[in-house]
């Protein structure tokens, strides 16, 4: 596999490889690694949590991260591909940063 995308947070980094699947490594006690759990990890791991997403782009934040995912649909309203999908946050929401 291949990198495409990455993004370094405070404490924790994110990474999408070329098949889609987004990665986290780091300190979880926030649990911006989106394992579901405040575990941290010293080397990269699959975010199983989107396991049936491909993800397009990440951002790692101070305690959160964001993953945005494509369903590769065409728009309904444009006969060109375009990107379509949902945007995945973990973490600390103490500020209102998971949306």
């Amino acid at each position: 596999q291949r990198v495409v995308a990455v993004s370094a947070g405070t404490d924790h980094s994110l990474a999408i490889t070329d098949d889609g699947v987004a990665w986290s490594w780091g300190a979880g006690n926030s649990g911006a690694l989106g394992g579901g759990d405040r575990h941290g990890r010293l080397v990269p791991e699959k975010i199983e949590a989107l396991a049936d997403e491909r993800a397009i782009a990440v951002s790692a934040g101070c305690l959160h991260s964001l993953v945005i995912t494509d369903d590769g649909e065409k728009s309904p309203l444009d006969r060109r591909w375009r990107p379509r999908g949902d945007v995945w946050s973990f973490g600390s929401g103490l500020d209102g940063n998971l949306g």
